[in-house]
């Protein structure tokens, strides 16, 4: 049987379908749920991730698979967010994470 779409969309296709269905969802179960606030909170709040998603979609295209990308976001958030708790000033944390992060990215390279 013929797809009426090309197979490799269908990943694509069903994470839209399931963001849509979800957030109907909680348009339906919370009254504030649809307000553009929201939507762009939702959207803003996980850059991060997006950003992460394309680094780690060069490093796959280049030929090498690496998913440790993910581990040393995870770590620099956690990171970054300790050193905040402490009282640390967030753009002192923000550039020891970054340096850390760097770290860790050129000893998984080696």
């Amino acid at each position: 049987m013929k797809l009426p779409i090309s197979a490799k969309y269908i990943p694509l296709m069903a994470s839209v379908l399931v963001l849509a269905a979800l957030y109907t969802l909680g348009c339906i179960s919370f009254e504030k749920f649809g307000s553009l606030r929201v939507l762009v909170n939702l959207v803003g709040d996980n850059a991060f991730l997006g950003v992460a998603a394309v680094g780690s979609t060069f490093v796959i295209l280049s030929g090498g698979i690496d998913l440790s990308v993910g581990s040393v976001v995870a770590f620099t958030s956690v990171f970054i967010a300790s050193l905040v708790g402490r009282g640390v000033n967030p753009l002192i944390a923000i550039v020891l994470a970054l340096g850390a992060g760097a770290l860790f990215g050129m000893l998984m390279g080696f």
